[in-house]
């Protein structure tokens, strides 16, 4: 062998050598953060458009949650919501507000807040009592969410980890975040950012 393939030779050696170690770092990174995650998102924004558009003034109180799951294992990840969760943080919203919900209702129609106005509103309509107008709202909200037939939006592919960055790799799209180093991963470009997870002990 002449000098010069030989240094040709040793220069691919340590090329091939510097990935392999690359590699087995971004490997031994990507192994460290593996767990179950959780993040929670904040949907209250949904139902205030719905008061802003048929100018209900509701003074509501607390928040409606969509929880979401991470799982980071062999350097394959999964990311989908909770649905269930969505659900349950959605009714508890209604069940907390659904009286300032239909009363702001009853004063967009001219109506007033007493219960003596409450009584003239309703001889208006078909219902028999006012009990009956607020469950049936509550479950007309419920209704057009349609949870019924909605779904995880799971998202599954590969992931790889470069420093802080993470890249979450599927098929036809990619999306990435951050390693924080305290137990979260922050994920930007997801169904709904960012996503502040936290890992689930």
């Amino acid at each position: 062998m002449r000098i010069k393939d030989s240094v040709i030779v040793s220069a691919i050696s340590v090329t091939l050598s510097a990935a392999v170690l690359m590699s087995g770092c971004t490997s031994a990174a990507a192994k460290r953060i593996e767990g179950d995650y959780k993040a929670e998102y904040d949907s209250t924004y949904i139902i205030e458009n719905i008061f802003e558009e048929q100018a209900y003034d509701v003074k509501a109180e607390g928040v409606i949650i969509t929880p979401y799951r991470l799982s980071l294992s062999d350097g394959q990840f999964t990311i989908e919501m909770d649905v269930d969760g969505y659900r349950e943080s959605f009714e508890s919203y209604l069940d907390k507000n659904m009286d300032k919900i239909t009363s702001a209702m009853v004063i967009s129609y001219g109506f007033g807040d007493d219960e003596e106005s409450k009584e003239e509103f309703i001889s208006y309509t078909t219902f028999n009592d006012f009990d009956e107008f607020t469950n049936y709202m509550r479950n007309d909200f419920l209704a057009s969410m349609g949870f019924d037939s909605m779904t995880p939006q799971t998202k599954t592919g590969k992931y790889t980890v470069s420093g802080k960055q993470i890249k979450f790799i599927q098929d036809d799209y990619e999306f990435t975040g951050k390693v924080n180093g305290d137990g979260t991963i922050t994920v930007e470009g997801a169904d709904v950012s960012p996503l502040e997870f936290k890992l689930d002990k």
